[in-house]
Parts: structure tokens; C-alpha cells; sequence
């Protein structure tokens, strides 16, 4: 039992370090196609932004629409890479021996979920031909990283429950 529960405390680690590198990637990919991919970046704008500036009496011009875009994504990328590194470096204490809470178990939970409607709506939009906005080589380097990134952290939940109930189990007297 007690080499169970190291091997799932490896596990939790390694997830942890999977959870931050994603987390890296992740800021790496919004930066990158905030810069360089210009097509995306007009179609987005033009979905988001034809109301607005169509409107008989536009409220924002072009260039507060799309510095407004670039804010909220970079708001989102640095709450997600901060959520990140919070359970990453929860998982990875908590693989070293450290204790292990409800929250943080609560929480990845939800971030596994994301992940997985991330990587469906993904894979939803690899099938959509209509949709041209980005090419399938990137299409498919995106899913690959989302299923990752969604099962090193389903590993993860999976690996901190099971590290909580060997713990328990272990310090009950026999």
C-alpha cells in the first residue's frame, strides 16, 4: 500500500509540472497568436466587433475595440496562468508529502472539466471546413495540447483523491 501511494504521490508531482508547463504554453500560445496570426485576429474582431462599429452611433472606434480584445484576453491568459501555478505547485508540494485540501482537489476538478470542453470545442471546430480562420496543421497542434493538457490534469485529480484515501487508510490503527 505504501508503494501505491508514492507511486500516486510521482504522479501527483509530474502533474503538477505538466499543470505549469501547460500554464507556460498556454500564455506562449495567446501571445503568439495575438502577434503573428493576423487572419485569426481579423476574424475575430470582425465577429466581435461588426455590431459595434455598424451602429449608427459607434460607443468605441476600431482601435479601442481591438485594444479592448487585447486586454481581455490578456487578463484571461493571466488568470488562467496563475491558476496554473497555483496547482501546480500545490500538486507538486503535495507530491512531496504535503498535505493535500478539498479546494485544491475541488478546483483542478473544474480545471479538468475545462479542459476537456476545451479540447471538444476544439475538435468541433477541426470538423468545421467552413470555418477557415485557422489552418488544420494549428488545429491539430491546438487538440493535441488541450487532450494533454487534459489528462495530465485528470491524471492529477485522479492521483491527488487516491494519494488522500491511501493517507487516510495508512494512518487509521489497525
Amino acid at each position: 500500500m505504501e508503494r501505491k501511494l508514492r507511486k500516486y504521490r510521482d504522479n501527483l508531482y509530474l502533474g503538477g509540472i505538466g499543470v505549469i508547463i501547460f500554464g507556460i504554453w498556454s500564455v506562449l500560445k495567446a501571445v503568439l497568436s495575438c502577434t503573428l496570426d493576423t487572419r485569426a485576429n481579423e476574424g475575430l474582431f470582425r465577429e466581435l466587433g461588426q455590431q459595434i462599429l455598424e451602429s449608427p452611433d459607434p460607443w468605441l472606434t476600431e482601435k479601442q475595440l481591438f485594444l479592448l480584445c487585447y486586454i481581455t484576453i490578456g487578463v484571461v491568459v493571466l488568470l488562467d496562468l496563475l491558476l496554473r501555478l497555483y496547482l501546480g505547485s500545490a500538486a507538486m508540494k503535495a507530491g512531496k508529502g504535503g498535505e493535500i485540501s478539498y479546494r485544491f482537489i475541488l478546483v483542478s476538478a473544474i480545471l479538468t472539466v475545462i479542459f476537456a470542453i476545451s479540447a471538444f470545442t476544439t475538435l468541433k471546430n477541426i470538423m468545421d471546413f467552413s470555418n477557415p480562420i485557422l489552418d488544420l496543421p494549428d488545429k491539430l497542434s491546438i487538440i493535441v495540447a488541450d487532450g494533454i493538457s487534459f489528462f495530465v490534469s485528470l491524471d492529477m485529480v485522479i492521483s491527488a483523491c487516491l494519494v488522500k484515501w491511501y493517507d487516510r487508510k495508512l494512518s487509521q490503527p489497525l
